[in-house]
C-alpha cells in the first residue's frame, strides 16, 4: 500500500473513515491533527477506537519517539 497525502484527523468523518478501516493508514503515516502547521505520524488505532499519532516536538517527529509508540502499542 502507498502512503497517501496527509489526512485531517480533525475532520470527523475522517476520523469514523480511519475507525472502521474505509480509510486506511499505515504506520508512520503523516497526518494532520487540528491546527498544527507541522505534520504528526499515524500509529495505529487501539480495539477501542483510539486514534494513536506523534506530534511533533519542536521541528519535526523525532524518530525514536515514533519507534517508542510503535513498540509500546505493540506490546499492550
Amino acid at each position: 500500500m502507498k502512503y497517501r497525502p496527509a489526512v485531517d484527523l480533525w475532520v470527523p468523518e475522517t476520523q469514523d473513515a480511519v475507525r472502521d478501516g474505509s480509510l486506511p493508514l499505515q504506520t508512520g503515516q503523516w497526518v494532520i491533527c487540528g491546527s498544527r502547521t507541522r505534520k504528526s505520524r499515524f500509529v495505529c488505532v487501539t480495539q477501542g477506537g483510539s486514534i494513536w499519532c506523534v506530534h511533533p516536538d519542536g521541528e519535526s517527529v523525532k524518530m525514536d519517539r515514533f519507534r517508542t509508540c510503535c513498540k509500546t502499542w505493540k506490546q499492550s
